[in-house]
């Protein structure tokens, strides 16, 4: 059996200008996204279910999404009970809508005899006019002891994909799907071989490259880090990360709208610079 291709077909989706104006408006139109958001589909043929739904978990893995988080310098509470690493991992867990950015915070005083639960409710937008939240009001994150008060400022949106850095804690269900059109529902059981599969285009997220590399530290990280913002001065954001002293590998975040290639671009410098050194020992 050999996986055939077929039909791919790529959709714009351009930003629609009343939402730029407004943006522009508001002064929040470097939150716009500066790429055009693509949808995509495609046909796999011949192929296995297990290898369909192989690529679909991969990709909805893959794919950026925005979570809340909050640094725990940022949690003020006289409640000894409450776990800030619990808390924040609440937090992080709420499903938001993909469309917005913007800055919370909780303020939140239980003068009642017993023990309530803070709830997702309690999530405020740091900007008292916006009464909308983008997300559930019902989720119960924390509990709070009679008398305590917990107070929560800063709680800020982030992007990353599930297995990324700043990971998400989540994935959107059916962000990639895929439809069997030649399945018969007749039959008790059926394997189809082929497959259509689509990508939706995703809102308001910038692209974003980490790239890893293994058997190095800083010292390669900086460097590179260093001529990425060379070659292009405006980039929104590099930086060389170690999650952990006993990794055996770098992570290198490039937010750029193609930071494969102003990357690629800063490796051949870097070798140049080596070259013409290694020139005038010789």
């Amino acid at each position: 059996m050999s996986t055939i291709v077929k039909n791919i077909k790529r959709v714009k989706h351009p930003i629609h200008k009343d939402t730029l104006d407004i943006a522009k408006k508001a002064g929040v139109l470097h939150l716009i996204p500066t790429k055009i958001p693509i949808s995509v589909s495609l046909e796999l043929h011949n192929t296995t279910t297990e290898l369909a739904n192989a690529i679909r978990r991969t990709i909805n893995t893959e794919v950026d999404v925005l979570r809340l988080n909050v640094m725990p310098v940022d949690i003020d509470t006289n409640d000894d009970y409450i776990i800030k690493d619990l808390l924040i991992k609440n937090i992080n867990h709420l499903k938001i809508e993909q469309i917005r950015n913007g800055k919370f915070k909780i303020n939140i005083r239980n003068d009642t005899d017993r023990t309530i639960d803070v709830y997702s409710r309690d999530i405020k937008d740091i900007d008292e006019k916006n009464k909308k939240r983008p997300f559930d009001d019902t989720v119960a994150m924390i509990e709070l002891n009679s008398g305590k008060y917990l107070k929560v400022n800063n709680i800020f949106t982030e992007s990353g994909s599930v297995y990324s850095r700043d990971h998400a804690s989540f994935s959107f269900e059916h962000t990639c799907r895929y439809k069997c059109p030649d399945i018969k529902m007749s039959s008790m059981y059926c394997e189809p071989s082929k497959y259509i599969l689509e990508i939706p285009r995703q809102k308001f997220i910038d692209p974003i490259e980490i790239f890893k590399i293994n058997e190095e530290t800083y010292t390669i990280g900086y460097l590179l880090t260093k001529y990425i913002y060379l070659t292009d001065p405006t980039i929104q954001k590099v930086a060389c990360l170690r999650e952990h002293p006993t990794d055996r590998f770098i992570l290198v975040e490039v937010h750029h709208v193609d930071a494969k290639k102003i990357t690629s671009i800063a490796i051949d410098r870097i070798k140049k610079e080596l070259s013409k050194i290694l020139t005038s020992l010789i």
